[in-house]
């Protein structure tokens, strides 16, 4: 609560046959957990979700912003190219909270294909594997 009013999501939900992505807010951190395949079919969804996303990080100031893709079976290149452009936009906000992904350490190639973002921005960053 900020000033009596609750804080909300500009980000929504979205859902189809074969991917997911769902915000929420816990605590002060903005998460997301994203289900599925990110393949063609989701790129320009997710490039939106994205894009909202950064709204709500500049308005909401989070201290993290977590992204939980333990469910995602699979990612393509386009999908990755939105959180590239997600990481150059934290990098260069006026506010840049912590960016996590947190992965199933069962699926290893989630670590590998999301290994190169921490690379680019390491204090911005992180990956957790459960």
């Amino acid at each position: 609560l900020t000033g009596g009013h609750t804080m909300t999501l500009a980000v929504r939900e979205v859902v189809t046959p074969t991917f997911t992505f769902v915000p929420k807010l816990q605590g002060t951190d903005l998460c997301c957990a994203l289900t599925g395949t990110a393949d063609l079919v989701a790129v320009e969804p997710l490039q939106d979700f994205l894009k909202e996303l950064r709204e709500d990080v500049a308005r909401l100031r989070p201290p993290r912003v977590e992204v939980d893709v333990r469910a995602l079976l699979f990612i393509n290149s386009s999908c990755l190219k939105a959180f590239v452009n997600l990481v150059f936009f934290l990098r260069e906000a006026e506010h840049t909270p912590l960016l996590e992904f947190v992965t199933d350490g069962k699926l290893t190639w989630q670590e590998r294909a999301l290994a190169p973002l921490r690379r680019m921005s390491p204090s911005t960053v992180s990956i957790r594997i459960l």
